[in-house]
């Protein structure tokens, strides 16, 4: 699995009420388009989702979700899987004792 292709969209779910682009900080990163059935529908770009989840918070229709990938992650960490990890700068404002989280994952 991409790692960009996190998020999902129920797209029987969505009523494209535009939520999920307000609230995106990347202007290309949703597709609205009119669907067969003449409805509106929001798809994300992949390609440029940054995968921050806002979109998920803001839709009331639960047409977005992710994939929680947290057990393989572990799973894989346990087995000594080369993995690295990136993480927003927000991180030094939201998790005080980051470098430990760091040192414990390493």
């Amino acid at each position: 699995m991409n790692a960009m292709e996190l998020i999902k969209t129920k797209l029987d779910l969505c009523v494209g009420c535009n939520r999920c682009v307000r609230v995106c900080p990347l202007e290309t990163a949703n597709i609205t388009y009119q669907d067969d059935a003449g409805k509106i529908k929001v798809e994300i770009n992949h390609d440029m989702c940054v995968t921050c989840g806002r979109c998920i918070s803001a839709c009331r229709h639960e047409a977005r979700y992710y994939i929680d990938d947290t057990e393989r992650f572990f799973k894989d960490l346990a087995k000594g899987v080369p993995i690295s990890l990136i993480v927003a700068p927000a991180i030094r404002t939201n998790i005080p004792d980051w470098h430990e989280l760091m040192t414990y994952l390493k």
